[in-house]
């Protein structure tokens, strides 16, 4: 899905030019689309730039030339440089952010696409559960190390296919186009070389099991609970306690290493349960996770835009990213106070930056 998810641009008009102030400057943003995958320039690439100033959009087309170059002229209002550069090729939509580029050229990269989905994996896959309101918010952290652009083909969709937990089959929450199709969940984004993520939410289904079935190789699984003296049992999962953040009480439970074809698999509400009967301990490593990650998981919560390059690659060192995010999740915070974001919007995107947020603090260990 594209990043951040959060991370769609959708323009419903195209809106006029508003008068340039007083204090405005021009700028030249100007660069090279490259094909990463047989890196080469890319001619005749559709490409354009967005700009978003107070209440306006603005987009400016262009189309590269034999060499892949495209360049534009923009005009900037003093302090005002939120620019978006939005490729089309294969039709897959490219995008990065640029800000000043003091007249350094900028690479836009693009890729071939695959029908494989071997070289995807999940880097983290987290799950809050609310036991009070049966809401269950999962976020799931996904990579593409390869230099191709995975997408599916027919009446699914174009990206990831995710199991839903067993006896769920429709969803509350996600992104625009994100449906269940059966009990699978179906992205209609193609998945971009780099790393990605997937939000939604659904309700829990009648009983006492969850059971989900995994479809990608998965570094990471966090289980979120609340409130925390819920009864729940986690199999191969290590319960780590209980945790409070901002007046909210969790218990949380971690593993690792799960295996494409295993299970995350839970209890509510029930007794102890052999773990054997439903999952070996080959399929789920153990492993320990600080509570100072909780914490992080629980502070931050896809504003898309952009969170790596156009090349997959993150365009600064963790920390910056860190804070970036920070200041997105504190940005996000006033927009819900003063109104401007409904509640189920603003949970799910400050949960999916809670998501890379403790990805960035555990890379950083």
């Amino acid at each position: 899905m594209t990043n951040l998810y959060i991370r769609t641009v959708c323009l419903l008009s195209f809106l006029s030019i508003p008068a340039i102030p007083s204090g405005s400057y021009s700028e030249t943003i100007s660069g090279r689309v490259v094909n990463k995958t047989f890196d080469r320039t890319e001619s005749g690439c559709q490409i354009s730039l967005i700009q978003h100033g107070g209440e306006s959009v603005e987009v400016i087309r262009d189309t590269t030339d034999t060499g892949g170059e495209f360049s534009f002229e923009v005009e900037h209002a003093e302090g005002d440089a939120h620019n978006i550069l939005s490729a089309s090729y294969g039709g897959i939509t490219y995008r990065k952010n640029v800000a000043h580029t003091h007249g350094e050229p900028v690479e836009l990269a693009v890729y071939e696409t695959s029908d494989s989905d071997s070289s995807v994996t999940v880097i983290s896959h987290h799950l809050v559960i609310d036991g009070n309101s049966r809401e269950v918010t999962q976020i799931i952290i996904v990579r593409n190390s390869s230099t191709r652009t995975f997408r599916t083909g027919g009446d699914h969709g174009h990206g990831l296919e995710i199991p839903l937990p067993e006896g769920v089959t429709s969803i509350t929450g996600g992104a625009e186009g994100l449906h269940a199709h059966g009990d699978i969940l179906v992205s209609p984004e193609p998945v971009r070389p780099g790393g990605s993520q997937m939000i939604f939410t659904h309700k829990l289904a009648n009983g006492s099991r969850y059971k989900q079935r995994v479809n990608y190789p998965t570094s990471s699984v966090d289980v979120m609970m609340t409130p925390p003296d819920a009864e729940i049992e986690a199999t191969g999962l290590q319960d780590l306690g209980d945790v409070a953040f901002q007046q909210r009480n969790y218990r949380r439970f971690r593993g690792a290493a799960l295996k494409k074809g295993g299970h995350i698999i839970l209890r509510l509400g029930v007794p102890s349960v052999d773990l054997e009967e439903y999952l070996s301990r080959d399929t789920l490593k153990w492993t320990l996770g600080g509570l100072a990650v909780a914490f992080g998981l629980l502070a931050v919560f896809y504003r898309k835009l952009p969170k790596r390059d156009g090349d997959g690659r993150n365009g600064s060192s963790s920390e910056e990213r860190r804070q970036a995010l920070l200041r997105h999740i504190a940005d996000l915070d006033d927009r819900h106070e003063d109104g401007a974001i409904g509640e189920q919007d603003y949970r799910a995107r400050r949960e999916a930056l809670m998501a890379e947020v403790i990805d960035l603090e555990e890379l950083g260990e």
